[in-house]
């Protein structure tokens, strides 16, 4: 349903429906509706409904809205029940709202550090939330805003600075998890070209 309400205002903007109206409309929607959408969310977070909780992120972040969802709900979102999509939009959403990822590092931290542990004989990067730890990756590599914040949440939590000085023994640095598989070699590659693997300029 999501796609095909997409596609409906990509038709209308190529017949010359500004794309500032459909902004405003499905935010007046999202107005008129907040309860029931915000009683939704919590329904779907806590039964683990991760295709309908993608739909209300998509929406919300392709028509630039931040009425459905707040600093609290999205950081539930980032849990090992959660899935790559959900993850990614919930990020994407939290850094437009919050201008930083501050306040989402510890739950970033925690789910990658359950998951590493989770998959332990596997390589990181064939690991579940292979997509979104690139996705990390990738914006700590292009944004010196996150890069920083990152750096100081390891120092306040007393991660261990590498000897070069350059990075910290922690999951959200690549440099510390990038072993020397055949799967994260591919994937340190693309890093190296900063290929992205989701399109958008929020970083």
């Amino acid at each position: 349903m999501t796609n095909r309400f997409i596609d409906l205002f990509e038709t209308l903007r190529r017949k010359g429906f500004k794309r500032e109206n459909a902004e405003k409309i499905v935010n007046e929607y999202f107005s008129n509706n907040k309860i029931e959408y915000q009683k939704k969310i919590d329904y779907y977070l806590e039964n683990n409904y991760n295709q309908e909780l993608y739909q209300i992120l998509l929406l919300s972040i392709e028509f630039n809205s931040n009425i459905l969802f707040d600093k609290g709900n999205l950081q539930k979102i980032i849990s090992i029940e959660s899935d790559d999509f959900c993850l990614t939009l919930a990020t994407i959403l939290f850094y437009r709202i919050e201008k930083s990822l501050e306040d989402l590092l510890p739950k970033i931290d925690k789910l990658f550090i359950e998951t590493n542990n989770r998959y332990s004989n596997q390589p990181v990067m064939a690991q579940q939330f292979w997509f979104y730890r690139y996705f990390i990756y990738f914006i700590t590599k292009k944004n010196d805003k996150i890069l920083k914040e990152i750096k100081q949440y390891c120092r306040n939590h007393n991660y261990t600075l590498t000897k070069n000085g350059k990075y910290y023994q922690s999951e959200l640095f690549w440099e510390y998890k990038k072993e020397s598989y055949k799967i994260n070699d591919f994937y340190d590659e693309l890093l190296k070209n900063e290929v992205k693997l989701v399109f958008l300029n929020d970083f």
